[in-house]
């Protein structure tokens, strides 16, 4: 990798795409152009992603997938670690987080080595399911305790929703030491504890320092706080200002319309880390975009439309 390329993450809307090509040649082609253009790194969430793919294929994408997994297989030196597995390290272990911290060798091995005929293959993949299941339940009935279904809040822009809305509560919330306590218990303590169970007493110090003299000090932290507020309130308000007639939505309120809402959050905080967010996902472009004009985010977001021709989008549009 040479040195002062700008650091880059792709998602799996492109990835599958480039990997769908089916003329070896022009596939090598793109994929040697982002590389050429960028230190790409692999989102432990497009692994997941895949992988989750591969155990569950279907015909219309089976060939596409299994190219994935062949190209993941070869470039395990470009993963970036689980977000949550970043976030303990900076706020548990107090470690300084460098740019696109690498998994351990056993969450690699462990990826490398599962088999969709393999019962434990299986058994992880219905786990993941309803983990994210139950968490998007469990979302949707709270934000159903703050407004029934179809009632919404409404702001004149996403940037002011970000801003007057998002990051006021969460100062508000830092005020509190009990209220800052119960966001991270809610949102970070029961994936913390089933991952390191032998560090309850440290998880508990390290949520106690969180506070409004430190919360700087965790900027990977307060990335996944202040995207999951914005996931979490987003479809409870609706978009009207003076030029607009009609309310528009942020993102949907239905059970549905949340579904991959765990996934993009997962990109959203990795791409936080990150100069560039390669996608063909319009949502995940437009996500990036509101964090851009928000201030929280310095990167680009380099879209590339599959309605056209790939060779014609790469390497044109790669800054």
């Amino acid at each position: 990798m040479k040195p002062g390329k700008p650091v880059a993450i792709i998602d799996k809307s492109l990835f599958q795409e480039i990997c769908a090509v089916s003329e070896v040649k022009l596939r090598e082609s793109l994929l040697n152009e982002i590389l050429n253009h960028y230190e790409l790194v692999i989102p432990f969430v497009l692994v997941e992603e895949v992988w989750i793919n591969f155990g569950k294929p279907k015909e219309s994408t089976s060939a596409a997938v299994h190219e994935m997994v062949k190209l993941l297989k070869q470039m395990t030196k470009l993963w970036m670690d689980d977000e949550m597995e970043i976030i303990f390290k900076e706020l548990v272990r107090d470690q300084p987080i460098k740019r696109s911290p690498p998994p351990p060798k056993e969450l690699i091995n462990f990826a490398l080595n599962l088999d969709p005929n393999d019962p434990n293959f299986s058994r992880w993949l219905e786990e993941n399911w309803k983990a994210k299941k139950l968490a998007i339940d469990e979302r949707v009935a709270e934000q159903r305790s703050l407004l029934p279904a179809g009632s919404f809040a409404t702001i004149s822009s996403e940037e002011d929703l970000f801003q007057k809305f998002i990051r006021r509560k969460f100062m508000e919330t830092l005020e509190s030491p009990e209220r800052i306590k119960q966001l991270l218990e809610n949102w970070l303590g029961n994936q913390f504890r089933h991952r390191h169970t032998n560090y309850k007493r440290r998880i508990e110090k390290a949520f106690g320092r969180f506070n409004k003299e430190t919360f700087r000090k965790y900027p990977v932290t307060l990335s996944y706080i202040l995207t999951s507020m914005f996931y979490f309130y987003a479809p409870l308000f609706r978009i009207q200002n003076s030029s607009e007639q009609e309310k528009r939505k942020i993102i949907g309120s239905a059970k549905n319309e949340q579904r991959n809402n765990i996934t993009d959050q997962q990109y959203v905080v990795s791409a936080l880390l990150c100069d560039r967010l390669l996608t063909s996902d319009e949502g995940m472009y437009n996500m990036m975009n509101i964090f851009k004009r928000a201030g929280f985010w310095t990167g680009e977001t380099v879209f590339i439309d599959l309605h056209k021709d790939l060779s014609l989008q790469i390497p044109k549009l790669l800054i």
